[in-house]
């Protein structure tokens, strides 16, 4: 008798393993695939714009340069987006001397639409900068180099 109560039991216990198992299979086969979803529009299809600069008046650039003192405390990228159909996000990335500073997404609300972003600039981050436009899909729109000089940019006069 308690061998084929064993023996019943291990039956129960297969079928019991067989019945999950083909339940989890056909609930597995049941959901759809993941979608992917495609960027809003591709960065090839926009136009950009981008300028360093000291300042903003009225949404438009100041002081444009790719040379400026270490006292300048702040500089400003400022980028002009065309083409856009949808609302779409696009980073400015800031890098010094090849490091990653900072990244700062902005959205893009428009076919034309103007965004900017500033970095604080400390006395001692003098040397070469770069600052990029980045894409909803990540490529790299635009680049500006820039430099904050060693030593503030000394102007020469006209002697008579």
């Amino acid at each position: 008798m308690k061998k084929s109560i064993l023996v019943f039991g291990a039956i129960f216990v297969i079928w019991v393993a067989t019945f999950v198992s083909a339940q989890t299979e056909q609930a597995d086969s049941n959901q759809p695939e993941p979608v992917v979803a495609e960027p809003a529009i591709k960065a090839s299809l926009l136009t950009v714009d981008a300028k360093i600069c000291s300042g903003i008046e009225e949404r438009q650039p100041t002081g444009v340069a790719d040379r400026f003192d270490p006292g300048v405390e702040k500089v400003f990228l400022w980028s002009k987006i065309s083409g856009a159909t949808d609302s779409i996000m696009i980073s400015h990335v800031w890098l010094y001397e090849g490091k990653e500073m900072a990244v700062v997404d902005l959205p893009v609300k428009s076919a034309s639409w103007r965004a900017w972003s500033s970095k604080k600039i400390l006395p001692s981050w003098t040397g070469e900068w770069e600052a990029r436009v980045v894409g909803p899909d990540g490529v790299v729109m635009a680049t500006t180099r820039f430099t904050i000089a060693a030593e503030p940019q000394v102007e020469e006069k006209e002697t008579e």
